[in-house]
């Protein structure tokens, strides 16, 4: 994906890891997709099978997210967190979906701490949990 994050663009490699909530996420500073494509498999840091689809693919976009984000750190003893709040949109095509979500994303320690600080603010204030991401919301626009 390619996005705009505090005046910088910025290419992102995502991709599921293990756990419910977890992502793996490579990126690098790229004005354009195939720019940020090519810096990515230069790191060498995709793994194989993505890195080996990349090299020989021609990407197509197909649908996105326009948003703006809040955004403060959790710092605990031994957890930090990114808490978000995301407002905005989804597209594909001329389909729309409107987003108004939370997001915390662990920035270090483990997942049960995420969970355990997150959770239970998911329940207090009524928030339900999704664990689908905004591209495979936004791809699912494209089939309805």
């Amino acid at each position: 994906r390619l996005r705009k994050e505090n005046g910088k663009s910025v290419c992102t490699f995502k991709a599921p890891a293990e756990g419910d909530f977890a992502r793996l996420e490579v990126e690098c500073e790229a004005e354009t997709v195939e720019e940020g494509v090519q810096k990515l498999l230069n790191a060498g840091e995709l793994p194989f099978p993505a890195s080996a689809l990349l090299s020989r693919m021609m990407l197509v976009p197909c649908c996105g997210a326009r948003f703006s984000r809040l955004a403060m750190q959790v710092v605990q003893a031994d957890f930090v967190c990114t808490l978000s709040y995301d407002r905005g949109e989804l597209f594909a095509g001329d389909r729309t979906a409107p987003i108004a979500e939370c997001e915390a994303e662990l920035v270090a320690g483990t997942s049960e701490q995420l969970e355990a600080f997150f959770l239970p603010l998911a329940e207090k204030y009524g928030l339900p949990v999704c664990k689908q991401s905004k591209h495979a919301r936004a791809r699912a626009l494209m089939e309805e």
